[in-house]
């Protein structure tokens, strides 16, 4: 099967979905819980300098920064399959190009990534730095394995980062 540019076979595909279903239910929770909050004029506090709330709270487009888009293509596909237009970078320096020309509604990154041919554990956090120097506003969602939310969770969250899972 080809999903946009990424081949991915049948048992790799069963795997991501076994995979992502935790993540998937965490994250989901978090954005309803967010979009439920703003659209009652509610919005829960965050660990970062609060900006305007967007005037529409539906999601409707993601830039999405991984170095290996193939681990989340299911979840990528599932967005899109409800009409959210999903951008994938593969670097931080792509991600900053792309928000250079658009502003997504929110932003999924994965913690640790290659860059330049050198591993970065905290590229993620590094993106999601330069992002909150930029726009104090956008959602930025961190996904990353549960050993490493429980080691960088609390300062992601204070750092600016929405949610971490």
């Amino acid at each position: 099967m080809e999903a946009g540019s990424v081949e991915l076979t049948v048992e790799r595909l069963r795997e991501q979905q076994e995979s992502t279903t935790e993540q998937q239910a965490d994250v989901t929770a978090k954005l309803g819980e967010r979009l439920t909050a703003l659209e009652r004029g509610e919005a829960p506090p965050l660990a970062r300098t609060e900006a305007p709330e967007p005037a529409e709270a539906r999601v409707k487009s993601v830039l999405w920064v991984d170095d290996r888009p193939s681990n989340n293509t299911y979840l990528i596909e599932l967005l899109r399959s409800r009409s959210v237009d999903v951008q994938v970078a593969l670097s931080t320096a792509d991600g900053l190009r792309l928000l250079d020309s658009q502003t997504p509604d929110a932003i999924v990154s994965d913690l640790g990534r290659e860059e330049n041919g050198v591993w970065k554990p905290h590229g993620g956090l590094e993106f999601a730095t330069r992002v909150r120097a930029l726009d104090g506003a956008i959602p930025i969602f961190l996904f990353t394995r549960r050993k490493h939310v429980l080691q960088v969770g609390d300062k992601a969250l204070a750092m600016g980062v929405t949610g971490i899972t």
